[in-house]
C-alpha cells in the first residue's frame, strides 16, 4: 500500500488472545493487522486491530465423508456435534449435509464467550460443543491436529473423532484426553504436598487474569505456603533453571499446562488446579475455559 510502511512481527503468536499491542505502541505503529484468527468478542485490546480471517478452501471428497459416516455408525453413534476452527468453518454446512445423507443426526452448536462463530472451538473455549452436549452421542472435529478436539473431550467427556478433510484420516482422541487427565491428577497431588510455589504470570491481553492471581495468592497465604510471583511472556523451559521451587502455577493459557508439561522438570498446574490441590478436591477438576 503506497505511503504505508509495515513492520512484520516474527515473534511467536498463539492466537487472538496474544495481541502484542504494547510492542506496536513502542514501535510507533498506528494499526495491528492480525492474520489467521477471528477476533474474540470478550477481549478488548487497547489498540486498533484489524483481524483478517483465513479460510481454507478445500473440497472434501464424498467418499471420505462416507467412510467417516461408516466409522461413526460402527461405533454405535447416531447423533453427532460438528465443531471446527475458524480456518475450516466454510466446510461445516457441506459436511453436515453429507453426514445426514448417511443417516446421522448432526448438530452445530451456538458459541459464546470468546468464540465468535457457531461451531467454532478454541483451545480454551468449546461453548459451541457444550451447547449441544445433551443432543449428541459424540463429536466430529473437522480440521488438522488434536489440539482442539482434545479440548472438547476434556470439557465434555464424550467421544471425539478428529477428521482431517484433506487426508481423510480419522483419529479418536479419547486416549490422548485420558492421558492429560492422569497427568493433571498426578501434578495436583504433588502440589497438595508441596511447600514452595512460583506463580507465573503473562501479560498477554487474553490470558492474564488479575482476579485469578489474587485468588491464588490468598490461597497460598491461607495454607502457609511459600511463593514468589514472576513474569514470563512466553512460558517455556527457562523455568527449569529456577531453584527452590516445587511447583509452578500458571496464570495464563491453561493449554501450556495441559499440553506442554513434558517440557518442565517439576509439576506445573493452573490457578484453578492449585485451589483444588490445596483443598484436596481432586475429583472436582474441570477443563479450564477462558471467559
Amino acid at each position: 500500500m503506497e505511503g504505508v510502511e509495515g513492520i512484520v512481527s516474527v515473534d511467536p503468536c498463539f492466537g487472538a488472545c496474544d495481541i502484542p499491542y504494547w510492542k506496536a505502541k513502542e514501535l510507533g505503529c498506528d494499526l495491528i493487522i492480525h492474520i489467521g484468527h477471528a477476533p474474540m468478542p470478550t477481549i478488548k485490546v487497547p489498540f486498533d486491530v484489524e483481524f483478517i480471517e483465513v479460510f481454507y478452501e478445500v473440497t472434501v471428497r464424498e467418499d471420505l465423508i462416507e467412510e467417516l459416516s461408516k466409522k461413526i455408525l460402527s461405533m454405535g453413534f447416531k447423533s453427532v456435534g460438528l465443531v471446527t476452527t475458524v480456518q475450516y468453518l466454510k466446510l461445516l454446512a457441506y459436511v453436515r449435509t453429507l453426514l445426514e445423507k448417511h443417516g446421522l443426526k448432526v448438530f452445530i452448536g451456538k458459541s459464546s464467550g470468546r468464540a465468535l462463530y457457531d461451531g467454532q472451538v478454541l483451545g480454551c473455549n468449546v461453548s459451541s460443543a457444550k451447547s449441544v452436549s445433551e443432543k449428541v452421542d459424540a463429536y466430529i472435529f473437522i480440521g488438522d491436529g488434536t489440539f482442539h478436539p482434545v479440548a472438547v473431550y476434556l470439557a465434555i467427556g464424550k467421544p471425539v473423532l478428529a477428521f482431517n478433510p484433506i487426508t481423510g484420516e480419522i483419529k479418536d482422541v479419547r486416549d490422548l484426553g485420558e492421558r492429560v487427565l492422569r497427568v493433571r491428577l498426578a501434578h495436583m497431588m504433588k502440589a497438595s504436598e508441596a511447600r514452595s510455589f512460583s506463580v507465573v504470570v503473562t501479560s498477554k491481553v487474553g490470558q492474564y487474569s488479575e482476579e485469578l492471581l489474587r485468588t491464588v495468592v490468598n490461597a497460598l497465604k491461607k495454607f502457609n505456603r511459600e511463593y514468589s510471583i514472576i513474569h514470563l511472556e512466553n512460558i517455556g523451559e527457562v523455568l527449569n533453571y529456577m531453584k527452590n521451587v516445587d511447583v509452578f502455577v500458571i496464570i495464563g493459557c491453561p493449554r501450556i499446562v495441559y499440553d506442554d508439561y513434558l517440557k518442565f522438570k517439576r509439576p506445573i498446574i493452573t490457578g484453578t488446579e492449585l485451589l483444588l490441590s490445596l483443598s484436596r478436591k481432586f475429583k472436582d477438576w474441570k477443563f479450564m475455559e477462558m471467559p
